[in-house]
């Protein structure tokens, strides 16, 4: 899968000093691509791992000179939680979590959707430029018809 494969490395590292301060002090992505997170982090939420990854796929495509973020920017609204609000590179990590916590029969957002119109226009775009394989997305929508049909 290309969000995993864009991973260039997974480093615990538990040292405080080494992240910003700030809400996501217990994990990041840096611009090579590479993923620090703390060990309890990934021992108790994969999820921020799925997050972390999504924002390395999203560098991979802006290096590669991919049209994924101007697209995405081009989407009205489908913003899925609180913190994907606070930037689109932040919405679109949460995307990739929030979809793969779907999958995984974890708790989603996703369930709770009324207006399904930017939402599917994103998840349209995730699974266009590669964040999510053709199998996860035949698993999402056996759970999640209503984002899926147009």
């Amino acid at each position: 899968m290309a969000v995993r494969r864009s991973v260039a490395s997974v480093r615990i590292n538990d040292d405080n000093d080494h992240y910003a301060s700030g809400e996501n002090a217990d994990a990041h992505c840096h611009g090579n691509r590479v993923v620090c997170i703390k060990t309890y982090v990934l021992d108790n939420h994969l999820s921020t791992l799925w997050h972390e990854a999504g924002h390395a796929y999203h560098k991979y495509l802006n290096d590669k000179g991919s049209d994924f973020e101007k697209r995405w920017l081009s989407v009205s609204g489908g913003v899925l939680t609180d913190y994907g609000r606070t930037s689109p590179n932040e919405d679109i990590a949460e995307w990739n979590r929030e979809f793969y916590q779907a999958i995984s029969g974890e708790n989603s957002v996703f369930g709770l959707i009324y207006d399904f119109r930017p939402y599917r226009q994103k998840l349209e775009l995730l699974r266009q430029y590669g964040f999510v394989s053709d199998d996860d997305y035949r698993r999402f929508i056996i759970n999640f018809p209503m984002l899926t049909s147009f």
